[in-house]
């Protein structure tokens, strides 16, 4: 149901949205350590690269899995899902200037977070790793504990 055209997960922050069964999405950005992210302007509405990077290394495991279990059919439709998804995220969120992916689409803010994960789940930028390891070796620890394993 949060799948817009592009194949991008969108307003699963709305709680109207988010059935009673379904906790909302938690990103790890308390006001202490948002490193100046314009979270309340755009963080909680439309697209956001964290969650839609945590989405695209779910699929990418479960198509591996899949393919574990000899379910080509399954594995290749969660790898059409995940590239389209890749490939979306690119197009909206990638600043070229900088080489960086921006939280959202319409946010000129880098995070850690928002150019960790791609490392992670190998999602290859247009200009490489170089400028998200440079940008994380910047950045340091800007982020709380519980997005520190990933950092």
């Amino acid at each position: 149901d949060f799948l817009n055209e592009d194949g991008l997960l969108e307003a699963i922050q709305h709680i109207e949205k988010v059935p009673k069964n379904m906790a909302p999405i938690l990103l790890d950005w308390p006001k202490n350590h948002r490193d100046e992210y314009d979270f309340d302007e755009f963080g909680h509405k439309g697209i956001c690269t964290s969650v839609n990077m945590f989405f695209y290394g779910f699929l990418k495991t479960l198509a591996k899995l899949y393919r574990i279990v000899e379910d080509d059919e399954q594995a290749q439709e969660m790898e059409a899902i995940y590239t389209k998804l890749g490939q979306s995220l690119i197009e909206q969120t990638y600043d070229y200037d900088r080489g960086l992916f921006k939280d959202t689409p319409v946010s000129n803010h880098c995070s850690l977070h928002a150019n960790t994960l791609q490392l992670c789940f190998e999602l290859l930028p247009p200009k490489g790793y170089e400028p998200l390891i440079n940008f994380i070796k910047e950045k340091r620890f800007s982020c709380s504990l519980g997005f520190g394993y990933y950092d």
